[in-house]
């Protein structure tokens, strides 16, 4: 999470980051995803009016959001993989971007946006009633976030991820006949 707007000046660009996950990577690492996104959307501003959302690589797959004006939301996941022998060349690494769904990434960093503000309200206005002060609004949204993608299951996310559905257990066929069968007879004793 960063707000492209703090921080403008050369080596000021650490001032842009709100939150970063995990907390312990590199100033540099965190930096250089920071200025990629950037990078990225400034690219494709002068081909697009509409902006990008993600940035696949071989191991890696981005998706960002401007959640509000000018602060980004961005989350990236590894690339499923699969080690295997190969019959010449030794061991290789098979990827499967098939399996990563920009659409799924996306609306769960949405999600993650419409939980913060279920419980703090947009950012600007978290910031505001921290008077303003941006550490003190760091400290806020580490707190809410550090707990919420603890229990974020990336791995999970389905098309239901993206309605914001539930998911329901599947029923064998009998099971479902008998769920079936019990609603007809409540229908037809109460008309």
């Amino acid at each position: 999470l960063f707000n492209a707007d703090w921080g403008p000046k050369e080596g000021e660009e650490e001032k842009k980051i709100i939150y970063f996950w995990p907390e312990d990577a590199e100033m540099n690492d965190k930096l250089k995803k920071i200025g990629l996104v950037m990078g990225v959307n400034a690219f494709a501003k002068k081909f697009s009016v509409t902006p990008a959302n993600s940035l696949h690589s071989l191991k890696e797959r981005s998706v960002f959001l401007e959640v509000e004006p000018s602060i980004w939301l961005c989350l990236t996941v590894s690339v499923p993989s699969l080690r295997k022998q190969g019959k010449e060349s030794g061991e290789m690494i098979e990827f499967y971007p098939e399996d990563v769904n920009d659409e799924v990434l996306i609306s769960i960093i949405r999600r993650s946006y419409e939980m913060f503000c279920l419980f703090h309200g947009r950012l600007a206005a978290a910031l505001d009633r921290c008077g303003g002060e941006k550490n003190l609004f760091r400290e806020l949204v580490q707190h809410f976030y550090s707990r919420y993608l603890a229990t974020l299951r990336v791995e999970n996310g389905d098309i239901t991820t993206i309605w914001g559905g539930i998911q329901y257990l599947a029923l064998s066929s009998l099971d479902f006949l008998r769920v079936q069968s019990f609603i007809n007879r409540i229908e037809a004793d109460m008309p």
